[in-house]
């Protein structure tokens, strides 16, 4: 879930970010950590119902929990990267007249990203061991994110549009 979701985040960077490598460097780390976390999670998975399934368990909760960590920075990253540059962006559509249309997004843009909180539950579900809420949680706490990414990257969509017509 979080490798689509960070990519779906990741498809609408260039709006805000000019810098093709730092892109292309961003897409690498969710590519990277995508690969090498659910590649070493799904053996685990598998291992734990096999005939011999406590070895595997006792490595998949280790895992897990350090795939979580790992996971939730990448958002963080990425939720930090989307706040910074878009106050950028917002500087440079305030001498265009937008003033409102700046404010609205960035209390958007911040309440998206207070919503980090709904990641830091999922840690702390997965550290004080409580597996069986924080597997059903998660479907629930990405998808309330994803629907409120995409309404804030839909609103980016159109301002650095209106900044592209208005800019001579």
């Amino acid at each position: 879930m979080v490798t689509g979701q960070s990519m779906v985040l990741w498809s609408r960077l260039h709006l805000i970010l000019q810098n093709e490598n730092r892109i292309r460097f961003v897409m690498w780390i969710i590519i990277t950590n995508g690969v090498v976390l659910h590649g070493s999670i799904i053996p685990m998975v598998y291992g734990s119902f096999s005939t011999n399934p406590e070895i595997w368990l006792k490595l998949y909760s280790i895992a897990e929990k350090f795939e979580l960590v790992i996971f939730f920075l990448q958002e963080f990253m990425l939720s930090s990267l989307y706040i910074f540059q878009t106050i950028g962006l917002m500087k440079m559509e305030r001498p265009l007249g937008n003033r409102s249309s700046s404010c609205l997004m960035m209390k958007h843009l911040i309440l998206v990203n207070i919503f980090i909180i709904l990641d830091i539950t999922i840690l702390a579900l997965e550290f004080t061991n409580q597996y069986d809420f924080q597997i059903s949680y998660k479907p629930f706490a990405y998808s309330v994110k994803l629907k409120l990414e995409f309404t804030i990257l839909n609103r980016l969509v159109d301002l650095t549009s209106r900044i592209r017509e208005l800019a001579p």
